[in-house]
């Protein structure tokens, strides 16, 4: 479980690189303006963040059981639980924002 939740959080920082990258450095095509760049990477920031989103909904189940869940394991379950709700706190920003980056992220410029 540790490295699901680990693995999720490397796919979001993932996602936000391209957004700083076109952010702060000049490195888009001749012919493409830096906010189409910018939107675009707005598209990859939700991919990544629906990855990491579907990474932690598999692992709900495992730290939030409900009444009929039959628990085998619970020794990691309380120490994750916040470090889970975090992640997935960021995930749901992140496809957010990377959302109206990718929607209107050409209009910031």
């Amino acid at each position: 479980m540790v490295k699901l939740i680990a693995i999720a959080a490397i796919l979001l920082a993932l996602g936000v690189i391209p957004a700083v990258l076109a952010i702060g450095m000049d490195w888009h095509p001749a012919g493409d303006s830096p906010g189409v760049w910018f939107q675009r990477s707005g598209s990859i920031l939700v991919v990544f963040s629906v990855l990491a989103d579907a990474i932690l909904a598999s692992l709900f189940t495992s730290l939030f059981p409900g009444s009929q869940t039959v628990v085998l394991t619970d020794d990691d379950a309380v120490s994750l639980k916040p470090f889970y709700t975090i992640v997935s706190v960021f995930a749901v920003i992140f496809t957010a924002v990377g959302t109206v980056i990718w929607g209107y992220g050409d209009l910031f410029f």
